[in-house]
């Protein structure tokens, strides 16, 4: 017989929390796995870099794998990506260039995931969060609407942020090699 929630005598415990049969306490750790999240150490003048790795896109100097090859980007031009320690990204597309920023919209926190990217009034390449409409500049990460007052839903969350500071999106250097994708995100 399986047990259910409703089951007597079943306590519902949250599964971050859970404990194994020998007693360890178990974890999800940031990669969703289980055990300690694994942290990020930055690299120091001693790390040994592989061979690999090109001179212009060295961990020393900021720079970090994205995991992802440009060619994938041909299914979807917005990515998110979450490096080892939890940081978060967006990785879009727009006229063959990729662009790198926060996973997150400044206003809200809202993920850029499903962000719609288009040309801006200028050329430029803007991002357009899909709860509240702010829209950023993908080149300089400069608010260019902040919540904006359209239909139902966008006009509240506007109320809720017309006081307060627009906050410009973090913004990161991109480069591609071989197909694969590095941003300077340190």
């Amino acid at each position: 017989m399986l047990a259910t929630a409703a089951s007597p005598g079943l306590r519902h415990r949250p599964f971050s929390s859970c404990s194994s049969s020998r007693g360890a306490n178990l974890r999800i750790n940031s990669s969703g796995g289980f055990g300690p999240a694994k942290k990020s150490k930055p690299v120091s003048k001693n790390t040994v870099i592989p061979a690999d790795i090109p001179e212009s896109v060295s961990p020393q100097k900021g720079w970090r794998s994205m995991g992802l090859k440009s060619s994938l980007f041909a299914s979807k031009p917005v990515k998110g990506v979450e490096l080892v320690g939890g940081k978060a990204f967006a990785m879009y597309l727009h006229k063959e260039e990729i662009f790198c920023s926060d996973a997150l919209s400044t206003a809200f926190k809202y993920p850029l995931v499903d962000a719609k990217v288009f040309d801006g009034v200028d050329g430029r390449p803007v991002v357009e969060v899909p709860l509240d409409g702010t829209q950023y500049d993908l080149q300089t990460g400069k608010v260019l609407v902040w919540c904006p007052n359209q239909g139902l839903v966008r006009s509240a969350l506007s109320l809720l942020k017309k006081d307060q500071p627009q906050q410009d999106l973090k913004v990161y250097e991109v480069k591609i090699l071989d197909d694969k994708v590095y941003a300077k995100v340190y």
